[in-house]
């Protein structure tokens, strides 16, 4: 936990230079004395190797770490081990004016056929001018550096991934889909960005488009290189 997460963490200062996930545990389990919550202040690599039985006997896994590395990793174990439990993936795109949260079945594309080799994803929904798509700002003189958004703007996506997660858990999935979200074309125009021509492009037609609204789209199979090692989904 760092100073910049503190503006849109449920963790505030006092958790400052503590393991987020320790930190968080110890502030959760006494408002839910009915739950076991549990932390594991490791890697997924170290998780895999010492813990992996905690992913094997989930429910559900949501993977909202923002990093490839980590996500392709779960990804190929998802695979190897015939994607039986649905993972949702979510992340945010640049002042959090979009979001995406992606479910992952047994059936479609697995997480990679749809990301680039570096992890960039092959649908956004915001396109920015210049050096618009900085997540991160830096404050004159001082040279700190900041996201441009807080926990209001973030709401919007969390929201989206929390709903999808309770829906895969409900409802398991058989087939991968994703769902995005886009703010208001005001706020996306006032900080310099259009909607992409994707997002235009699938956006469903009839009705006044401008305002805050999310799509379900498909998660088709690709072929890419590490589905291609689990044969007889499509």
């Amino acid at each position: 936990m760092s100073w910049p997460n503190v503006g849109r963490h449920p963790l505030g200062a006092t958790a400052v230079g503590r393991n987020k996930a320790e930190a968080l545990t110890e502030r959760l389990q006494p408002d839910f004395p009915h739950l076991r919550i549990e932390a594991h202040a490791t890697s997924l690599q170290g998780l895999l190797q010492d813990n992996l039985e905690i992913l094997d006997q989930a429910d559900l896994i949501i993977s909202a770490t923002g990093d490839w590395s980590t996500e392709s990793l779960l990804n190929r174990w998802h695979i190897a081990g015939g994607r039986s439990i649905p993972i949702v993936y979510g992340w945010t795109e640049a002042h959090a004016c979009a979001g995406h949260a992606v479910a992952i079945a047994g059936e479609g594309g697995c997480f990679q056929c749809h990301i680039g080799r570096t992890g960039v994803p092959s649908f956004k929904v915001v396109d920015w001018l210049e050096d618009g798509d900085e997540e991160s700002q830096e404050e004159p003189a001082c040279g700190a550096h900041y996201s441009p958004y807080g926990p209001v703007e973030l709401s919007y996506i969390t929201a989206m991934v929390g709903d999808l997660a309770l829906q895969c858990l409900l409802t398991p999935p058989h087939r991968s889909f994703s769902r995005a979200f886009a703010a208001s074309h005001d706020r996306i125009e006032g900080l310099g960005g259009r909607w992409s021509k994707q997002w235009t492009a699938e956006q469903a037609t009839g009705g006044d488009v401008s305002g805050v609204r999310t799509l379900d789209r498909s998660w088709p199979r690709t072929g890419c290189s590490a589905c291609k090692t689990q044969p007889g989904k499509s």
